[in-house]
């Protein structure tokens, strides 16, 4: 069982490492939005995406745990209900993002590698 200063300390990292990601996640989508030319391949747009969703599931914690406190997400019925949807929908859609990602690097890697492997062979 945490103690109370533990469980503080936590809170403390949780907002450091939520505000770190959500600083990282807004400087790619504004890498993207700054250099158009960024955008043009199927791997760049998915990481486009995977960001986004990164920074609407960071919000989704942030509402918790240091823009308002536990104590008003559990009264307010409506601000529950926000952080619920947000967490749930950017959450999943991270993983999604992600798995995208994954298959697209391993359609790269072994399309070059069956490249690879055709000029070896003649």
């Amino acid at each position: 069982m945490l103690t109370v200063d533990e469980g503080q300390r936590l809170l403390r990292l949780l907002r450091v490492m939520s505000y770190a990601s959500l600083v990282s996640s807004f400087l790619v989508v504004l890498t993207f939005a700054v250099f158009p030319t960024k955008r043009s391949s199927l791997g760049q747009v998915l990481t486009l995406c995977f960001c986004l969703s990164a920074l609407g599931l960071t919000v989704g914690l942030l509402i918790s745990t240091s823009w308002v406190s536990l104590e008003q997400v559990f009264a307010s019925r409506s601000l529950c209900h926000l952080q619920a949807v947000f967490i749930q929908f950017f959450g999943s859609s991270c993983i999604i993002f992600f798995l995208l990602i994954a298959v697209n690097l391993y359609r790269m890697v072994v399309r070059k590698g069956l490249h690879v492997l055709s000029l070896t062979r003649r």
